[in-house]
């Protein structure tokens, strides 16, 4: 666990720290801030270190109306796609924040850019081979939102590449990560943060507490269909 940094009377950019406010289901600090409009709002510690959290929203605001008269495509279904990206991975009171900034995942550099030319890089990158049925996936799950990370793709391709559906092979079969953990009796979650998180070999995420009658099962209803 982080130890707690005493940020109180510091200053980022046009905010400055009150008081701590405690901390969010994510375990990350909150800090109670006030910005130079007058306006006081509470917000991560991660965010205002590193530089992503500046105001009290009145910034942002500012680059929105900065954007629309840029590029005049605010609220576009490629603008959506953009926006979505950009609060699931920066917004940690959003509801999919978990899966994607909270586990790691950014936005490369390009896309972020400020004055609207964030969204107007990434439409030059995606923009010739969108059409709007389709939605923005990461080629590695683990990987950044980036040019070289990101297609389109339907809803059915990008289900296909959830972490919960990378192939495993194991004792000489390959199968879905969902479908080995139904076999052996262990959750899914857990072996996919064993493999990608914690470095284990395949053969020892698959095994660790692994309830092998489940697989001896399997085993023996293929034979029985076999007869």
């Amino acid at each position: 666990m982080s130890k707690k940094i005493d940020m109180t009377g510091r200053v980022y950019e046009r905010l400055t720290v009150i008081a701590a406010a405690g901390k969010t289901k994510h375990g990350q600090y909150m800090w109670r801030c006030r910005c130079e409009c007058g306006n006081e709002t509470t917000v991560p510690g991660g965010g205002l270190r590193s530089g992503h959290t500046t105001s009290c929203g009145c910034a942002q605001r500012g680059k929105i109306s900065a954007a629309r008269r840029v590029h005049g495509q605010t609220d576009t279904p490629l603008h959506v796609r953009w926006k979505n990206m950009i609060q699931r991975t920066s917004d940690p009171n959003g509801s999919s924040y978990a899966h994607y900034g909270g586990r790691g995942i950014t936005v490369c550099e390009r896309w972020r850019e400020a004055n609207g030319q964030g969204f107007l890089n990434f439409a030059a990158d995606m923009g010739p081979t969108f059409q709007p049925e389709l939605t923005l996936e990461r080629i590695d799950v683990d990987g950044p939102y980036s040019p070289e990370n990101c297609r389109w793709a339907t809803p059915t391709e990008q289900a296909r590449n959830r972490r919960s559906n990378c192939l495993l092979t194991f004792q000489g079969q390959t199968r879905p990560l969902a479908e080995w953990a139904e076999l052996l009796g262990l959750r899914s979650r857990a072996i996919w943060w064993r493999i990608h998180q914690g470095g284990w070999p395949v053969e020892r995420a698959l095994t660790v507490g692994a309830n092998p009658p489940a697989q001896a099962r399997e085993d023996a209803q293929d034979a029985k269909r076999r007869k």
